[in-house]
């Protein structure tokens, strides 16, 4: 046992060069046939958004996923188009992605067009997806993927290609 986890019996080459080897029984798919980002956006200042929570990065701890405080579009004075988000999607900031930010969403709200909803469309945990994200190999590859240099921005082209393993085990541990 190496830390607070234990070896698996046996591996297999994941098929992917930066993943290297994974547990045997681990499946491993591509990021966009587990999830699905979502696309278009609603007017903020529509009055039945206003009073809705509109999270943004600010709103999120580093390196955590830790939500750090819920305002309403109106108390933001958001003016322009946001991401409709749903109770239990993954909320990522595609802006600066060494600063890892990212949260589950604890209720429909909308987002900042600087994150993507994220949500699980198949054969995958939504905990488990979150703390992979969380992962120093995601931020690393994402960090890479990213495409400017002045303000680094994930393009959501370019996180459909990542790949994501997964075992029920992992998603249970707490």
């Amino acid at each position: 046992m190496t830390g607070r986890y234990r070896a698996y019996p046996e591996y297999k080459d994941s098929g992917v060069e930066w993943l290297g080897e994974v547990p045997a029984r681990w499946e491993v798919r591509k990021f966009k046939h587990c999830c699905f980002i979502s696309e278009g956006q609603v007017d903020p200042e529509e009055k039945k958004y206003q009073e809705w929570p509109l999270i943004a990065p600010n709103h999120i701890e580093s390196g955590t996923g830790r939500l750090l405080q819920i305002e309403s579009a109106w108390d933001q004075g958001a003016i322009s188009g946001k991401y409709l988000v749903y109770a239990g999607e993954i909320i990522y900031s595609k802006i600066r992605p060494a600063l890892n930010k990212l949260c589950v969403s604890p209720e429909d709200c909308l987002c900042s067009a600087d994150m993507y909803p994220v949500r699980v469309i198949a054969h995958l945990e939504l905990r488990f997806l979150f703390y992979f994200m969380l992962s120093d190999l995601f931020v690393l590859r994402m960090t890479n993927e990213s495409m400017r240099v002045a303000m680094p921005k994930v393009a959501q082209s370019r996180m459909g290609r990542r790949c994501i393993h997964h075992d029920r085990e992992i998603s249970s541990v707490s």
